[in-house]
C-alpha cells in the first residue's frame, strides 16, 4: 500500500510538471523497466488527456460564440460607419462644394435665332461704348465665381505589413530530449524536408510513451505546419496545444510558433497579444519585441 501510495504521489508530480532532473531520470528509468509502472503511468496520461480534450472543447465553444458576436458587433459597427459618411456627404460636403445653380434675372434676353443684335448709339461719339455683358455672367463684378473642388479623401492609418514579413524570424525549433529519443521525423524536420518530416513526426506523436515528450513533438509538427504555410492547419493545432496542461513547460514555444502562424494567417491582432506576452522572455524576448517593431512600422 505504502509502495501504491507513493506511486500515486510520485506520478502526480510528474504530471504536475513538480520532479527534479534528477527525480526525472529515475522516473524514466522506471517506466522502461516497470511494465506494471508503465501501465499506471499511461492510465493516468489517459484519463488526464480526455480531461484536458474536455475542457478544450469546452474554451473552442467558448471562443467561437465570442467570435461570432465580435463579427456581429463589427458589421453593425461598419453599417452605422457608412451611414454616418452618407449624411456627412450629403448635407455638409455637396451643398459646400456643389451649390445647386440658382436663376439670374440678370441674363439678357434670348436673341431669336439668327438676329444679330444692334449696337447701343453712344451719347458721347467720343468714349467707347462699355463692352456688353456676354449671356456667361451671371454673377456681379469683383465677385469670383466659387470653384468646385473635389472632397479629399479621407487619409488612412498606416496599415500593418502583410503577413509582418516574419520569415526572418522563423527558425526551428530543437529539443535536446527529442533529439536524442526521437525517431526520423525530427531527422528530417533537422534537414529542412518539412513536407516529408510532416507525416512522420505525426506518427512519433502517436507512439511517444509520456505526456512530455508528446508535447514537444507537438511543438515540432505546429512549426512544421507554418514553415508549410498550412497557417490555418497551424492555428488550430497550435491554440489547443497552448491551452494543454500537460505542455506548460513548453507554452512559450507554443505562444511562438503560434504568434507566426497568426500573422501568416492574417490575425495581426491575435499575433501582436502573444507577442506582447514574450517581450520579457529569456529565449523569445528578443525576437518578439524585433517582430513588434516590424508591425507596428
Amino acid at each position: 500500500m505504502e509502495n501504491d501510495k507513493d506511486y500515486t504521489d510520485l506520478i502526480d508530480r510528474f504530471f504536475d510538471d513538480e520532479l527534479s532532473d534528477m527525480e526525472l531520470e529515475g522516473f524514466d528509468s522506471k517506466v522502461r523497466e516497470d511494465p506494471a509502472f508503465a501501465a499506471r503511468v499511461a492510465l493516468e496520461h489517459s484519463i488526464r488527456k480526455g480531461a484536458a480534450q474536455l475542457r478544450s472543447e469546452q474554451a473552442d465553444q467558448a471562443y467561437a460564440a465570442y467570435r461570432k458576436k465580435m463579427l456581429w458587433q463589427k458589421s453593425i459597427l461598419a453599417l452605422a460607419s457608412v451611414a454616418l459618411l452618407f449624411c456627412l456627404w450629403h448635407f455638409l460636403v455637396k451643398p459646400f462644394f456643389f451649390p445647386t445653380p440658382q436663376h439670374n434675372s440678370s441674363w439678357p434676353v434670348e436673341q431669336q435665332q439668327g438676329e444679330t443684335p444692334a449696337p447701343e448709339t453712344p451719347d458721347n461719339p467720343q468714349e467707347e461704348p462699355a463692352p456688353a455683358k456676354q449671356p456667361n455672367d451671371t454673377l456681379p463684378e469683383k465677385v469670383e465665381k466659387p470653384v468646385a473642388k473635389p472632397p479629399q479623401a479621407d487619409k488612412k492609418p498606416p496599415a500593418l505589413i502583410a503577413n509582418a514579413d516574419f520569415r526572418p524570424f522563423l527558425q526551428p525549433y530543437s529539443s535536446d530530449r527529442i533529439q536524442k529519443s526521437g525517431g526520423s521525423g525530427t531527422s528530417l524536420y533537422r534537414a529542412g524536408d518539412y513536407a516529408a518530416a510532416l507525416p512522420q513526426l505525426e506518427k512519433d506523436y502517436a507512439s511517444a510513451p509520456t505526456s512530455f515528450e508528446q508535447a514537444e513533438l507537438g511543438i515540432y509538427i505546429g512549426s512544421c505546419l507554418v514553415f508549410l504555410e498550412k497557417y490555418p492547419q497551424a492555428v488550430q493545432y497550435l491554440e489547443t496545444l497552448e491551452k494543454d496542461r500537460n505542455a506548460i513547460r513548453l507554452r512559450k514555444d507554443a505562444r511562438w510558433y503560434l504568434a507566426l502562424a497568426y500573422l501568416g494567417n492574417g490575425e495581426e491582432k491575435e499575433a501582436i497579444n502573444l507577442l506582447q506576452l514574450l517581450v520579457s522572455d529569456m529565449d523569445y524576448g528578443e525576437s518578439a519585441r524585433g517582430l513588434l517593431e516590424k508591425i507596428k512600422g
